[in-house]
């Protein structure tokens, strides 16, 4: 998840820079330290040659050549043998990281997205998203299947169905993540293909389940080097109910966080990402279950604050709890790759039987099949 990361947050060509920068130094640091290592043995292998080449001179010009002298010579020999042997292990260790290098360098040098910097500029979401038949497909499998809706400028929306149903794969072709086969995407009039994704970013936010974190600083993981003063981001936590937190790393904000937020559970993580929006100014923000891993008072609490954020912003969010979106204006219902149903909450509860089979399997989690 850290690449889509990168990109949304318009970081992708300097983090590309900066892995190949780090790659690069660790190869160079790597074969310099390995050389040194072995010239060592080298240069003294060399040194013990000598000296038993001037006692062999010393014993000839003396002409007492003894078994003993013949003896020496044959050590000779075995020491000329062990720098070859020495330098052997170095081409091969330099080859080694010649290739890991190179095998990373096609890395870095895969295609982009065209997409990225092509297109229209996006301006800015003045009336709805549309998306209209749309289909996608994955390995010859059918993911969605003909599916139309329409988001209105700053509605809060909700995808719910059970797992498969396609409700995280619609919220990644809105974020321009995956490509769709046929139908179609509209940002107003502009259609989601012909934007450049860099200037979509720039107004667009996503949280996902992963809720990467990098191994940085709070801070960085926080505000991707803004300027940001210290009471903003103690702010920010405070909303995603992460103060305690705060209060109990040794260096603040600048205390390191580990890779992957190793020092951080996994709700910590996703409060995390969740408080970077009170560092952005989205008009549009997919939250792909991306408060599964918090309790349920913290959920409601975190939600909460942040949909008053939020409040100019269209919003989609993938549901994990039903709970947690009882007030949003719509909730979209799928099932097997189909849009089945859509309507508020309540509405959905009386004319849904699949939305209601859902909601009881909520509240009493031994129902295993949904009606």
């Amino acid at each position: 998840m850290e690449m889509p990361i990168f990109r949304l947050k318009g970081q992708f060509p300097a983090e590309i820079r900066r892995a190949g920068h780090a790659k690069e130094t660790i190869v160079s640091s790597k074969v310099k330290m390995n050389m040194i290592h072995e010239a060592f043995f080298t240069i003294f292998a060399f040194i013990v040659a000598a000296l038993d080449i001037g006692i062999l001179l010393y014993a000839h010009q003396s002409q007492s050549l003894s078994i003993g002298e013949v003896v020496a010579l044959i050590t000779l020999i075995d020491n000329a043998y062990t720098p070859i042997a020495i330098f052997n292990v170095i081409y091969v260790q330099y080859k080694l990281n010649k290739t890991a290098w190179m095998r990373f360098r096609d890395i870095l040098d895969l295609e982009e997205d065209p997409q990225l910097t092509e297109g229209a500029a996006f301006q800015g979401l003045s009336r709805e998203i549309r998306v209209e038949n749309l289909c996608f497909s994955y390995e010859g499998k059918e993911v969605l299947k003909g599916i139309s809706l329409t988001l209105k400028k700053g509605e809060k929306a909700a995808f719910v169905g059970e797992s498969g149903s396609g409700k995280s794969t619609l919220a990644k072709v809105l974020a321009g993540l995956l490509k769709y086969q046929q139908g179609g995407v509209f940002l107003d009039s502009s259609p989601l293909e012909g934007l450049s994704l860099e200037t979509l970013y720039e107004k667009l936010s996503f949280l996902s389940q992963e809720a990467p974190v990098f191994d940085g600083t709070l801070r960085e993981n926080l505000v991707f080097g803004k300027e940001v003063p210290d009471a903003r981001i103690k702010e920010a936590l405070e909303q995603v109910q992460l103060l305690p937190l705060l209060s109990s790393l040794p260096e603040g904000p600048e205390t390191r966080v580990g890779e992957k937020g190793a020092c951080l559970s996994g709700g910590e993580r996703q409060r995390l990402a969740l408080a970077r929006l009170w560092f952005e100014e989205p008009e549009i923000v997919i939250l792909d279950e991306a408060t599964s891993a918090m309790d349920n008072l913290t959920e409601a609490v975190a939600m909460k604050n942040a949909m008053e954020r939020l409040s100019h912003a269209t919003v989609v969010a993938i549901a994990h709890r039903l709970q947690t979106i009882k007030d949003f204006d719509r909730i979209f219902v799928f099932r097997a790759g189909k849009l089945i149903a859509c309507g508020t909450f309540e509405e959905l509860l009386e004319k849904s039987r699949y939305f209601l089979a859902l909601y009881e399997k909520e509240k009493s989690p031994s129902k295993k099949e949904l009606e």
